[in-house]
């Protein structure tokens, strides 16, 4: 039993697709092996079959996703040799995968010398097919040496006798074509209501199985599919398709083909019929077949005139011209290959061409507009000649419409109306292909995690339908991307990531795999593996740049020098300036002056000048004007701006966004919020409106030295079940005063620090500081000061973690000299195990360590008493870099941070749970509910490299 267990992790383990279920871990614990599986929540295929009549088109949907996930066994070397639908699970969400590989052996890429082809096998092969050596299957004998054989004899019997081949009955030779036949009976049980043999003993099974299905059987086997089942489930191994691929894309095509047929229509039947006749008139044709025409008209697809058509948009234009020439060269050269070779390359080449023409399409619907990312949905025909093409289906009008808008988002990534992206789903449904990136453009306009996992789930659901790689790649990344985005790092982070990038290598093309490089670059940042992070950025860089993807590589670029900055050596910094300039003149010229990726670069550049000291070059760079929201709820605000006695003030200035910051310029800058800052004047009265401000924005007013407190929108009142506008605003100006001061930086780079004042009479507001640059030696000047009690901090942001020192001062006077703050650093090192109070599991904790004594209080209590620590996220235990003394303690579930820079003497460990890292809509909600988070303290043991246990409550619902 052991044997066949750890036989079984080590098949499983070694595939990474999203069609066969994830092995986590594989291990030893108190003498118990055991394997950690990937949870499906779902039923068994035949439970879904039996619980109510399913429909033809999705039983058969269901199966070609096992399918797939068989033929990546096979490509691993792995034959499962149990297939049947009880060992294939569907989620709820309608995810297909195949489990229980505990009969898997592992398969062998040549015969041993001494176990030669059978020559009638060949001869037979070569009468039916003319398949060349390379796509026939491949025997393996039993005995065949293997890393998961050892149990297993020759001659033994093993599977389930309804679905076993005749080979498998004898003990003979197992291969791929075993689980082939598996798989046709088991779509021949699903779709007839019956298996293609029975018995009332074995010797009955076996007797059929090696006969053959009879013509009564298959009479209840829809006639497209009849042929190609029968193939599968030849007693001969030899005598079945080449390989399960081959198989799979013989369905794909006949089930497609009725719509084909319909859509055609009567005159494109009759030119079918014409050109059959010309082609059976010719003797030579006979004997040297002709390659037959594409799917699309290449000349119709792509004219010679067809720059002039897309207007403006010649980074497409560019873009498809290279790919077309790129797609003939490559279908001329599958066009002098044998016809089994030849078939799967010229599908796959139909599969582009059609990527090819909807993009086009799309460049001439938007000849007048702003750049669209052509290469976002092309595909290199490149790909086609992979040993494995990969499945590209043709496209519909319903994949036509939502390229086009997919293309049009790219213009304006800023820009994401939910609405339109919603209605787009439901013209796309008859399409599982346009549905399934329907439903990824939904998500990414979505604030809200719940409602995003509900679209991508939908996306995941249709693409299985799909069976178009290429969909089923944008899905997985998709879907990674998510996790990435709401944990923090975990196992399922991990392997989202895996079957992501397995899936991006299906369609082997370097703008995917720069994908799953950006995503890797945030995994080594929370990983605090700085020199892996830039590595994977310039890879992703590079990546998008031999696609020729301009605003995707900038946007790579950017991380980068993001990333450098945060290592600080000299040639980092001396890099940064000019490789701004240089990409800012390079944007500009081929995408123009109001493009997103420009406004990026611009962004990048203010603080950069911000981070050197020089703040009035800071917003020189954003003075260019605010391009529009990307929000969908927007709000039309007014208000007034009064003095301290209540008089009206004309002429000040008024600034809305959804955070802000102010600085020796200005009360409200916005470097990362650009695209929801809306700024205006009032007038005589002092009154303002602002027509297009976002729901949760925050506003300030200025006049001269005078600044208001920062407020935020109150939401709408709600009468009548309409919406009426929220109550007006009253902003407050009043005097401000400066602050300076001397920070000892403890050898970090001052462009990495910070000096922030948050004020105190306003601890629920998270989303507003004001902030000032380090000079080289340390010095410092913040202007804008609130005459209240502020805390003012030193921080030092780093990968994974934020280092604060600061100090409480009352502020009084226009001017306060001298204060002085620290960033002094120790070797001291606590571990933190954060465990939650309850059984569920925590997705999120971050850990807090403070100088000096602190008890446990809830999370707004701690902003106002906040005076300086260190600041991590926990994350979850796993890989190779867990510290033994929490592996030594820790629980299923736990979190853990290794808290650095502990200060010496008498410390505290805080935590809190926390949700999602990207829901918008919880965020909102936990800038108004601060009381109700729960931050647990613990003393820290003297002495370093200690433990110190925290166990917290959930997240709270916020309701």
């Amino acid at each position: 039993a052991k044997d066949r267990l750890l036989r079984e992790a080590r098949a499983m383990a070694r595939l990474a697709h999203p069609n066969v279920v994830t092995v986590h871990e594989v291990g030893t614990a108190n003498g118990r092996d055991y394997v950690a599986m990937e949870l499906i929540l779902g039923d068994t295929l035949v439970d879904w079959l039996r619980s109510e009549k399913q429909r033809k088109v999705d039983v058969v949907a269901a199966f070609l996703a096992a399918g797939r996930g068989l033929a990546a066994a096979h490509a691993a070397g792995i034959v499962h040799r149990d297939f049947k639908p009880h060992n294939v699970l569907r989620s709820r969400a309608g995810r297909i995968v195949v489990t229980d590989f505990g009969l898997a052996r592992e398969a062998q890429a040549e015969l041993p010398p001494h176990a030669p082809r059978d020559p009638e096998h060949e001869a037979r092969e070569a009468r039916r097919d003319g398949l060349p050596a390379s796509a026939r299957p491949v025997m393996f004998p039993d005995s065949t040496p293997s890393s998961l054989s050892g149990i297993t004899v020759t001659g033994s019997l093993l599977g389930t006798p309804a679905y076993m081949a005749p080979e498998q009955w004898g003990g003979g030779a197992v291969t791929p074509a075993t689980d082939q036949f598996a798989f046709c009976v088991a779509l021949w049980e699903a779709l007839a209501g019956e298996r293609p043999f029975s018995g009332p003993t074995i010797d009955d099974l076996r007797r059929q199985a090696h006969a053959g299905p009879s013509a009564r059987a298959a009479a209840k086997i829809p006639r497209r599919l009849r042929p190609i089942l029968l193939r599968g489930l030849d007693p001969d191994p030899a005598m079945r398709w080449p390989n399960m691929d081959a198989l799979l894309t013989q369905i794909q095509r006949a089930e497609r083909r009725p719509a084909i047929l319909l859509a055609l229509g009567v005159g494109a039947l009759l030119l079918a019929a014409v050109i059959a006749v010309g082609i059976r008139a010719s003797d030579e044709l006979a004997v040297h077949p002709r390659c037959p025409p594409p799917a699309l008209d290449l000349a119709r697809v792509w004219p010679g005139n067809a720059k002039r058509a897309v207007g403006t948009q010649k980074i497409a234009a560019g873009l498809i011209e290279r790919d077309v020439a790129t797609w003939s060269t490559v279908h001329d050269s599958a066009c002098q290959l044998d016809q089994a070779e030849r078939a799967p390359r010229l599908w796959c080449l139909d599969g582009v061409l059609a990527r090819i023409d909807a993009v086009a399409q799309a460049a001439r619907a938007n000849r007048h507009g702003p750049q669209i990312d052509a290469g976002a949905l092309l595909i290199d025909p490149r790909v086609c000649e992979l040993a494995r093409a990969p499945r590209l289906v043709p496209a519909t009008p319903e994949l036509r419409e939502v390229v086009g808008a997919w293309m049009a988002r790219s213009a304006a990534p800023a820009h994401r109306d939910a609405a339109a992206a919603k209605a787009l789903v439901g013209k796309a449904a008859a399409d599982p292909c346009a549905s399934a990136l329907a439903h990824l453009l939904v998500a990414e306009s979505l604030k809200s995690s719940a409602e995003r996992t509900l679209h991508l789930d939908e996306a995941q659901q249709d693409a299985e339908r799909c069976g178009d790689d290429r969909v089923l790649a944008e899905t997985a990344i998709a879907t990674a991307q998510r996790v990435l985005d709401s944990e923090w790092l975990s196992p399922t982070v991990t392997a989202t990531l895996r079957l992501a990038d397995a899936a991006a290598k299906r369609v082997e093309q370097r703008d995917l795999s720069a994908h799953i490089d950006l995503m890797r670059v945030e995994i080594a940042k929370r990983a605090e593996n700085l020199d892996e992070a830039i590595a994977r950025a310039a890879a992703a860089m590079d990546g998008f740049a031999a696609r020729g993807r301009l605003r995707a590589e900038l946007e790579a670029g950017l991380t980068v020098l993001a990333l450098r900055q945060l290592r600080a050596t000299p040639a980092d910094l001396a890099a940064i300036s000019d490789r701004l300039a240089a990409w800012r003149k390079r944007a500009v010229d081929e995408l123009g002056e109001t493009d997103d990726v420009v406004r990026s670069i611009d962004a990048h550049a203010a603080e950069w000048a911000f981070d050197r000291g020089d703040v009035g070059a800071a917003h020189a760079q954003l003075a260019r004007p605010a391009p529009p929201t990307g929000s969908d709820k927007l709000q039309a605000i007014s208000g007034v701006v009064v003095d301290e006695k209540g008089g009206k003030v004309a002429g000040a200035l008024v600034t809305a966004a959804r955070s802000l910051r102010g600085d020796s310029v200005g009360a409200g800058t916005a470097f990362a919020e650009r695209d929801t800052i809306r700024v205006t004047t009032t007038g005589p009265d002092g009154e303002f409106s602002i027509p297009d401000a976002v729901d949760d924005a925050v506003v300030v007013a200025e006049l001269g030295d005078r600044r208001s407190s920062p407020e935020t929108i109150q939401p709408a009142l709600v009468t009548g079940g309409s919406a009426a506008p929220p109550p007006a605003m009253k902003l407050v100006i009043a005097p401000t005063s400066r602050i300076e001061g001397h920070v000892e930086l403890a050898g970090e780079p001052p462009t990495n620090v910070a000096i922030v004042v948050k004020d105190l009479a306003r601890p629920m507001m998270t989303r507003y500081a004001t902030v000032a640059p380090v000079a080289a030696d340390g010095s410092f000047v913040v202007d804008g000061v609130p005459r209240h009690e502020v805390r003012v901090f030193a921080a030092i942001e780093g990968l994974s973690e934020k280092v604060m020192g600061g100090t409480t001062m009352v502020i009084r006077t226009p001017v306060v000299k001298g204060v002085a703050l620290s960033l002094a650093t120790s070797t001291r090192v606590v571990h933190v195990l954060v465990r939650s109070t309850v059984s569920s599991r925590l997705p999120n904790a971050e850990v807090i360590v403070f100088p000096g004594r602190v008890a446990s209080m809830n999370a707004l209590e701690m902003n106002r008493q906040f005076k300086g620590g260190t600041i991590r996220w926990a994350r979850q235990i796993e890989g190779e870099n867990v510290p033994k003394a929490i592996v030594a303690l820790a629980q299923t579930g736990d979190l853990f941070a290794t808290m650095t820079d502990i200060p010496d003497g008498v410390a505290t460990a805080c935590a809190a749970g926390e949700g999602e890292l990207s829901d918008e809509a919880l965020e909102r909600k936990l800038q108004a509910h601060l009381d109700k988070i729960q931050v647990i303290c613990a003393p820290v043991p003297p002495g370093s490299d200690n433990v110190v246990v925290i166990q917290v409550p959930p997240f709270p619902r916020l309701e």
